[in-house]
């Protein structure tokens, strides 16, 4: 079995008309008493099969339908038309970003087919409330690639780099938190610094890669793959003292 991960406006008949699954299937799998599903929630569905092959633009047809039946049950929002246009190739070339083990180039090949198939069978999925500060971001639960939070702000904290950089952007409610917790530090006689606070999809594809190319055996302890990383939230900080070379 596989999941689904509920987006905004899906039904029990409308994800059984997307995955191409009989309405009482779902039900009778799901155990559901009612209609009633919510954004973010997990549905159970029968195992997705991905095609073999190499499709790229250009490419229509059912093998591309159950592309895109596979990404909509990992948590991306996309047309399920058999149809390989600008929504499918954008998803692929993102997953591809997470992945420096494999060709980055938008197309859906056998190397693509394995870490999907990973991904669905992990559970992992993508979060549809990445705007809450109580999101759960790891591992198994990412981040929308084209996430980026509204309301960031730089803190008046101490970093350490002079000058402005995206990564000392917080969203502002975390930097309040971060201030009152460096002004209490102070009282106490406590230096700190803030090394990295937001990074974005890409830059955190791009540590992930640095790491990946220096030491694939152990990148995935050193840092999170894209999506993956509580910095994207704008909600998280390294913090760092005089003391730490």
């Amino acid at each position: 079995m596989h999941t689904y991960v509920v987006k905004k406006g899906d039904s029990l008949y409308s994800i059984s008309r997307k995955m191409n699954i009989p309405l009482d299937v779902l039900v009778k799998l799901n155990g559901q008493t009612g209609k009633t599903i919510y954004p973010n929630q997990l549905i159970t569905i029968p195992k997705l099969t991905l095609p073999e092959g190499v499709y790229g633009p250009g490419s229509i047809g059912y093998p591309v339908r159950k592309i895109q039946q596979a990404m909509s049950a990992i948590g991306y929002a996309l047309d399920i038309d058999g149809v390989f246009g600008v929504q499918t190739e954008d998803i692929l070339y993102h997953i591809q970003m997470k992945y420096p083990e494999i060709p980055l180039d938008g197309l859906y090949g056998p190397e693509t087919r394995v870490v999907m198939e990973n991904m669905l069978d992990s559970g992992f999925h993508i979060v549809q409330n990445p705007e809450s500060i109580f999101v759960l971001v790891n591992k198994l639960h990412g981040l929308p690639h084209h996430y980026i939070p509204k309301d960031l702000v730089i803190p008046d904290i101490p970093f350490t780099q002079e000058g402005y950089l995206p990564q000392k952007l917080m969203r502002a409610d975390a930097a309040v938190s971060i201030v009152q917790l460096f002004n209490q530090a102070k009282g106490n006689n406590i230096i700190l610094y803030a090394v990295s606070a937001y990074r974005s999809y890409v830059r955190q594809a791009e540590i992930f890669a640095r790491n990946y190319r220096s030491s694939p055996e152990i990148a995935n302890f050193l840092s999170s793959r894209a999506g993956e990383s509580e910095h994207q939230t704008g909600l998280g900080v390294d913090v760092t003292g005089p003391s730490v070379e």
